[in-house]
């Protein structure tokens, strides 16, 4: 019989979290009403990328009539997604691309978005998922989850985070809990 961490994190597995937001994600971006190609100028950029990430946001909460895109509210939210592809000067990096087609062109800042759509929302439900699961437990079940957490995946975590009993892990184990699910990616990746 599965242990109380086993069932939760099953509950927070990529394919329970990750994929469904990305699959999510990715139907609105192939679904979208606007043509695909380089934007004309720098104001029908922004109205293309805002209108795809609304629809996307829509999709991904389950918003069946859709919102009407707001021009600086929605542009700013999609800019702040892509600093963790472009860093800081996000907005510029995706226009110049989108408009000149660097390094892919407006085809990659689509990509960009919705990846990093995919990771904001399911990293957003992780979250809440593991606050839940995290203050519903008692000190003693919190300690024992902890050292189950150790036993069976500390092999696959740095030495610093292990070494001492753990106590680095044992001090923030709700945030590792909710990176879990890198490692699994990680391990999905390897094969």
């Amino acid at each position: 019989m599965p242990t109380r961490l086993e069932r939760f994190l099953d509950e927070i597995h990529p394919s329970r979290t990750i994929d469904p937001v990305r699959r999510s994600v990715d139907e609105a971006m192939e679904r979208f009403r606007k043509p695909w190609a380089l934007a004309p100028d720098r104001h029908s950029f922004q109205d293309f990328l805002t209108g795809l990430f609304v629809d996307a946001e829509c999709a991904v909460m389950g918003i069946r009539q859709g919102r009407k895109p707001h021009p600086t509210m929605d542009w700013s939210r999609c800019c702040n997604l892509l600093k963790s592809r472009y860093g800081p000067e996000a907005a510029y990096v995706a226009t110049q691309r989108a408009l000149y087609g660097h390094d892919g062109g407006l085809a990659s800042v689509v990509r960009d978005l919705a990846a990093a759509m995919s990771e904001e929302y399911a990293q957003n439900e992780i979250r809440a998922k593991v606050s839940h699961f995290w203050h519903r437990l008692t000190v003693h079940e919190k300690l024992a989850v902890s050292e189950e957490y150790v036993r069976k995946f500390g092999h696959l975590l740095g030495r610093d985070i292990t070494d001492k009993g753990a106590a680095r892990l044992r001090a923030y184990f709700p945030q590792f809990l909710e990176q879990h699910y890198r490692l699994v990616l990680g391990l999905r990746r390897l094969g």
